[in-house]
């Protein structure tokens, strides 16, 4: 209680944004709950459901790459290709 007394904040510059309260809160947060909400504020919540199981499963996102890879190499995507494939 006395470090508060102590400090010359006003009241005004005591509250933040929801952003800065959620990397103050990562400090904190297990990894995996921290990638979480990184991929929450960034994804569509479709794009976030495959996101999260690509993570955890990846023999799946082999599976995708692999597929995608073929589709691509037949119609001559070379952006495609996966060696281009970023992780």
């Amino acid at each position: 209680m006395e470090l508060l007394d102590e400090t010359n904040v006003s009241p005004d510059e005591a509250y933040f944004s929801t952003e800065e309260a959620v990397s103050l809160d990562t400090d904190n947060s297990l990894p995996e709950q921290v990638v979480y909400e990184s991929l929450k504020r960034n994804s569509h919540h479709l794009s976030l459901e495959v996101q999260l199981k690509l993570m955890m499963a990846p023999n799946l996102r082999q599976q995708y790459e692999t597929y995608i890879g073929q589709k691509a190499k037949a119609a001559n995507h070379i952006s495609l290709v996966p060696h281009t494939f970023t992780h």
